[in-house]
């Protein structure tokens, strides 16, 4: 028996024995106090939406994760929040059954902010970015442009799902990471 493959194990200072499955994912989660349990809610949500969308229909939104405090402030209400006043247990992304729920709320205006440790702070969110230099594409729209935005002026992680083309967009320190077509 032969058995051909690439040694997907990190080694070095820090990493002993670390199976590296997503190196893409880890590069964006480095500096920032997000937990890769959430992220990876976070994501696997935005990949759902990006293929199913919403009843047939396509959706576009996004989600901004970790350093809240400072997203918060430079963000504002565009509808009302819907989870203010629920219980935690109904307001964490890795819970099975919050997906639903952000799927119905996802067709509505503004972003999602979530804690690092998944908690969801709010729904419905614009964000108020100064005159940034992003490296956005072109043939990108405002959403991708104000999660850029406020992934420069924040430690945050951003996730842009794109109603048109089926895009998963990562964003982190004001660009995009990685993007993955459905």
């Amino acid at each position: 028996m032969l058995l051909l493959g690439e040694d997907i194990t990190e080694h070095g200072a820090g990493k002993a024995g670390r199976i590296r499955a997503d190196p893409w994912k880890y590069t964006v989660l480095a500096g920032t106090d997000v937990q890769e349990t959430v992220f990876d809610a976070v994501f696997h949500l935005c990949l759902e939406i990006s293929r199913e969308g919403r009843e047939g229909h396509p959706v576009g939104t996004s989600f901004v994760v970790g350093d809240t405090r400072l997203v918060m402030k430079h963000s504002r209400p565009c509808t009302i929040n819907s989870f203010e006043g629920q219980p935690a247990e109904k307001r964490q992304i890795t819970s099975p059954e919050i997906g639903e729920v952000i799927k119905g709320l996802a067709q509505m205006d503004g972003a999602f902010v979530i804690r690092n440790d998944g908690y969801i702070e709010a729904s419905g969110r614009h964000f108020i970015i100064d005159n940034l230099a992003l490296k956005i594409p072109a043939g990108y729209g405002t959403r991708h442009s104000s999660v850029a935005g406020i992934t420069q002026m924040t430690n945050a992680i951003g996730l842009v799902v794109s109603a048109t083309g089926g895009k998963v967009s990562v964003m982190k320190n004001g660009e995009i990471k990685k993007t993955f077509v459905m």
